[in-house]
């Protein structure tokens, strides 16, 4: 429960510092620390769906071959398209699910654990978030390459879209605390 305390501090911290980034309108620094907060966010929900151990944030083993999984190294260094196509696989085995047993216990109780989930909501926010994290990435690309003529309006509506895919996130990861502690 510590632990929980602690990271719910440094997010009230984070929070309030993109609050005071935003009003002197350094959007890109906020577009930053979305990019990071949502990086947690899909580390924080892979784990609580069972796929990572908690303790090493490592893809268990049971998963690998389903999710398509190739390596093992700690998720922390393991890049955000990598986790939105984790979890978009995790959806699709959900479906095939309805349709037939797979033979992997651990896949089905990973489905049956999705199950408290929005499908199509949190669909729509991997897809919404593969498109930001493109947007942002081609942003740095373009900055650190000297093109310095981004436009303003476009970071800013970069740093809101980041927000609302964090708390999209956010949500499906309460839901599935939820389960896991009724379950």
């Amino acid at each position: 429960m510590g632990k929980n305390i602690e990271k719910g501090k440094r997010y009230k911290s984070v929070f309030d510092y993109r609050k005071e980034a935003i009003e002197k309108k350094m959007y890109l620094a906020v577009v930053m620390l979305d990019y990071a907060m949502i990086e947690d966010r899909l580390t924080s929900f892979l784990e609580n769906s069972g796929v990572l151990t908690k303790d090493e944030h490592k893809p268990k083993k049971a998963f690998c071959e389903a999710l398509g999984i190739i390596t093992r190294e700690n998720a922390r260094h393991i890049r955000i398209s990598d986790k939105i196509a984790w979890i978009k696989t995790m959806l699709e085995l959900q479906e095939t699910k309805n349709s037939k047993t797979l033979p992997n216990t651990n896949v089905n109780l990973l489905i049956e654990t999705l199950q408290c989930t929005d499908k199509e909501s949190l669909l729509l926010t991997m897809t919404k978030l593969q498109t930001w994290t493109d947007k942002r990435n081609k942003l740095v690309h373009n900055l650190m390459n000297g093109n310095m003529s981004v436009n303003s309006s476009a970071i800013q509506k970069m740093a809101e879209d980041g927000l609302i895919c964090f708390r999209a996130i956010d949500r499906e990861i309460s839901k599935l605390k939820r389960y896991n502690n009724h379950n």
